[in-house]
């Protein structure tokens, strides 16, 4: 097992943590990056009251291979 390191963005550590929710068909997840737990339940709530469908991906740009 090899432990997760936060992520460094202007000199703040991000966490990352795991959501789940249910559906009929069935248990899903998602992960979210917070600077503490108490943060990643404000960004869920955040995600419960404006989370918005953009549309399907279709296409997956590797790291290095962009502009």
């Amino acid at each position: 097992m090899t432990a997760v390191k936060p992520a460094r963005v202007n000199g703040r550590d991000w966490h990352q943590f795991t959501c789940e929710y249910t559906t009929p068909d069935g248990k899903f997840g998602f992960e979210i990056y917070a600077l503490s737990a108490e943060h990643a339940s404000y960004m869920l709530q955040d995600l419960k009251e404006t989370a918005v469908l953009l549309g399907q991906v279709s296409d997956i740009i590797p790291l290095g291979d962009g502009p």
